[in-house]
Formats: C-alpha cells, structure tokens, sequence
C-alpha cells in the first residue's frame, strides 16, 4: 500500500450560538487535495515519498434561518505516499502544470484522508456540541432488517 501516514497539522471548528428556533438542512462533507510536494525519507531502500497535504471541511447548514451556517469544522493534514519513482516524478510534474492528480492515485489519497478525517471529526463535533458530520449506524429491530445494527 503506498499510503505510508497520514497526519493532522491543523484543526479550526466552530459553532454558531443561534436564539429562537433553528432547523438544521444539511451538513456538507468535502475532502480536497490542496498541495502536492515531494520530501525525503529514509525508510530502507525508499529515499523519497510524496506529501498530499488536505483540507476536510463539514458544514453543518440550516434549514430556518434561511441559508445560514451553524458550524464549521476544518481539518487540515498530510497523507505520504511512496510508489515507483518514475509515477511519484509523474504526479508532481503534472501537479506543477495544471494541479491534477492521476485519479487512482487521487483516490487512494483522498480516501485515507477521509477515513482518518472522519473519526477526527466525529470526535471533535462533540466537543463544541455539534452533530456528527458522519451518519453513525443505529441499532434497529431485527424486524426490520438482518441484524440489529443498520
């Protein structure tokens, strides 16, 4: 696997003091790569890795008062990855032109980000009193379907 780490370098959440009735509509999810820059390691035979740094955001909108954001929560972190040198050359050069990213490799960056994001941001919603920004699964009558969690 050539995700190698992925690590936090900042976190910025905040939440809205609202007065009167409010309806949350949605909370939007994004994960976005931001930069792309090589660094040296030293892990064995691998003397070089890639570093994607990323940005996931949740915004938490409401419904009444029309259009207005509840909360943000903002994390902000590096996922390394190490492949062939002639694709991690590849990347950065076609980063440097145009800020593209082969999508298979996009993917698998976007997706440790995301996973490692996601956990981050359940935990911290809870801090500020905010809902999770992730649909946790909930406990149902077998009845309803195969199992009790769903």
């Amino acid at each position: 696997m050539p995700v190698i780490n992925v690590q936090l370098k900042g976190i910025n959440i905040n939440r809205e003091d609202f007065i009167g009735k409010m309806q949350l509509k949605n909370i939007h999810n994004n994960v976005l790569v931001k930069d792309v820059r090589e660094q040296k390691v030293n892990m064995g035979n691998i003397k070089k890795a890639l570093v994607f740094t990323f940005n996931f955001k949740s915004e938490y909108l409401l419904d009444k008062p029309k259009d207005k954001k509840f909360g943000t929560l903002e994390l902000i972190g590096d996922v390394v990855y190490v492949t062939e040198e002639k694709l991690m050359n590849s990347i950065i050069k076609q980063w440097k032109k145009d800020k593209k990213i082969k999508e298979s490799v996009l993917v698998e960056v976007l997706q440790a980000a995301f996973d490692m994001a996601k956990v981050e941001a359940i935990y911290l919603s809870r801090k500020v009193m905010l809902p999770s920004p992730i649909e946790l699964p909930k406990v149902r009558p077998p009845s309803q379907n195969q199992g009790y969690i769903g």
